[in-house]
């Protein structure tokens, strides 16, 4: 079964106050998500974050806090079902872990494999979607700085390439 899980917010955008035993401005201490990619399409899934979340207005997969009792898989899972209203079958790839500098907070990153592109539905974090090829994802302009660190990764580039 998935459900939504409710979250501690304060504020709003830059100005947000989260939920981190380090006080550092992310979501928890651990969060996970992943870049949807189409296995027939060979396309990338990327959101546009809205301004009620950490660094708005960029482009970004999809993903958030794990929450205690989850496993990242879960996280994974529940946050693109809640960010998008999908509920198909995905194939999660570790890839890449992000740590920041202190090492209070880590964000696993995943490939999910999709057999099709599909029309999310879109909650409050987003404002836009597109599904694009990975040369216009690599020409973007304002993408989230997870996003590129995540195509700065050789690992990530070889699942993607190896999916392309």
């Amino acid at each position: 079964m998935i459900y939504i899980k409710t979250f501690e917010y304060f504020g709003d955008g830059a100005n947000a106050v989260y939920s981190n035993d380090a006080g550092d401005v992310f979501w928890g201490n651990v969060g996970a998500g992943c870049l949807p990619i189409s296995i027939k399409t060979k396309k990338i899934l990327l959101c546009y974050r809205s301004s009620y979340v950490n660094e708005p207005h960029t482009w970004s997969g999809f993903g958030g806090k794990v929450e205690e009792d989850d496993s990242l898989n879960d996280t994974v899972i529940n946050e693109l079902c809640e960010e998008t209203g999908y509920y198909g079958d995905i194939d999660l790839i570790p890839v890449f872990i992000f740590r920041n500098e202190n090492k209070t907070f880590e964000y696993h990153n995943y490939i999910g494999i999709v057999d099709n592109e599909f029309e999310p539905i879109l909650n409050w974090e987003s404002d836009g979607y597109k599904w694009v090829t990975f040369e216009q994802l690599l020409k973007i302009e304002d993408k989230h700085p997870g996003l590129e660190l995540l195509l700065k990764d050789k690992k990530t580039l070889d699942v993607i390439n190896h999916i392309l």
